[in-house]
């Protein structure tokens, strides 16, 4: 059964144990969620920042109106 076991998750234990040797960098990894939050963060401010100057558009606009 181990043997089986073995040869199934062969490919993931490999891996794990060059890790833990120290033959992967992690830092190849860890170039992804900095992306990745770095989009998350544009997608979420942007619209954020649209809406303000709408908003301090139609402001001016109306005290312009008004005088």
């Amino acid at each position: 059964y181990q043997k089986q076991a073995y040869q199934k998750y062969k490919s993931k234990l490999d891996k794990l144990m060059a890790e833990l040797q120290g033959n992967l960098s992690k830092q190849e990894d860890s170039g992804t969620p900095w992306l990745k939050i770095l989009g998350i963060a544009t997608l979420i401010a942007l619209p954020l920042i649209i809406l303000a100057m709408i908003i301090l558009r139609a402001r001016r606009r109306k005290l312009a109106r008004e005088k």
